[in-house]
């Protein structure tokens, strides 16, 4: 019998993570990869696979192919990117099969195209197309709805990411790819470009100082709400323990910049690919709870009441792998409140996916304050 859930980019640090809950959580599913051998290893390294009903494919980001790995499965997880270059053809075959489809992509370029290309195939097949199933992105909009029920007619939200951690190797490029294109946020319900070559400030109930920030794609907030009748502003910016790796971005932001004038496409690319080989080339550690700590705080204000909710976690990237089994979870179970193009909390509401991760003792939402 077919696995009811598809790990795409198992051999991969993610990936790992995503299959590490799904056998926690007791869900079969198939570990896909463009190498069975590494595939193999990979999981046989993952804690707690010995108990896991699961089953290892070797498949490559070829549509025809993907689709004949997803069919008779339910849902995919897909933790290969860049998603902007890699993520169509793996959407096509899971609408091809009928899967449900989320992603741990934080890419605002990739999110407005799914929304505009696959929205309508996933709503008319009744299947859900959840980008950005992953920490930082989900934890920040759990934040914001949290602060959201505190101030019913909020318009306007601000948030803040600020962690410690070492990006893989594949977020790393990632973002450096991001450079390519315009960080978007949203005011008075228009999309507005950030300047990539400022460094920001922000504030984080983590910390005393201010802090050196950056757009980071600009996430995927304004993507989420762009259509949401009651939210006009949204803005999200994100701040690193380790601070100088904020310059670094700006800075090869910059040089992004200068040479994209009168230069082809592919110079620009290789230079991008160089870079973040520079920078992160292997797989990071497991994480640290004491060294790899994090807190996502959302500010939410109506023209007279305003509030901020944080969440205080660890482990962004083992959160990952649990909202995604989570995820993965409640969509065989049929609890999902909309189809199409989604936010995992307008999908599945944000308490169903903050709850296993206390459970977890990896995230605790603190009220900061409320006007």
């Amino acid at each position: 019998m077919k696995k009811p859930v598809v790990v795409l980019g198992a051999s991969g640090y993610t990936g790992q993570l995503v299959m590490e809950s799904l056998a926690e959580c007791g869900i079969p599913f198939v570990a896909a990869g463009r190498s069975a051998s590494r595939v193999e290893a990979a999981a046989a390294g993952v804690p707690g696979i010995e108990g896991a009903d699961y089953e290892v494919v070797e498949v490559d980001v070829d549509r025809q192919r993907l689709n004949e790995v997803f069919t008779g499965s339910r849902v995919v997880c897909n933790t290969v990117g860049p998603f902007l270059k890699l993520a169509a053809p793996v959407v096509e075959a899971a609408i091809e099969a009928g899967c449900h489809y989320i992603d741990t992509a934080g890419e605002q370029p990739w999110l407005f195209r799914a929304k505009d290309a696959y929205h309508e195939a996933f709503a008319e097949n009744g299947r859900v197309l959840a980008p950005s199933t992953a920490a930082l992105y989900t934890t920040a909009d759990i934040a914001v709805s949290l602060a959201r029920e505190l101030v019913p007619g909020a318009d306007s939200l601000d948030v803040f990411n600020y962690l410690n951690g070492t990006p893989t190797a594949a977020s790393t490029q990632s973002i450096f790819d991001l450079l390519r294109s315009p960080a978007y946020r949203l005011q008075d319900n228009q999309l507005v470009a950030w300047d990539p070559t400022i460094v920001y400030h922000a504030t984080s109930p983590a910390d005393s100082e201010v802090i050196p920030a950056a757009p980071w794609g600009g996430t995927s907030l304004p993507a989420w709400y762009l259509d949401d009748p009651q939210i006009r502003n949204v803005k999200a910016l994100t701040g690193w323990m380790s601070r100088g790796l904020v310059s670094t971005v700006v800075d090869i932001g910059k040089q992004v910049l200068e040479r994209a004038e009168g230069k082809d496409e592919a110079a620009l690319i290789a230079f991008l690919e160089e870079t973040a080989h520079g920078i992160q080339a292997g797989v990071p550690q497991r994480e640290n709870p004491r060294i790899n700590r994090y807190c996502d705080s959302a500010t939410v204000r109506s023209t007279l009441n305003a509030a901020q909710v944080a969440l205080f976690g660890h482990s962004a990237y083992r959160q990952t792998g649990l909202y995604m089994a989570t995820a993965a979870s409640l969509l065989l179970g049929g609890a999902f409140r909309r189809t199409g193009f989604t936010s995992p909390c307008a999908t599945f509401g944000h308490h169903a996916l903050l709850e296993p991760q206390t459970q977890a003792g990896m995230l605790r939402p603190v009220t900061i304050f409320q006007s």
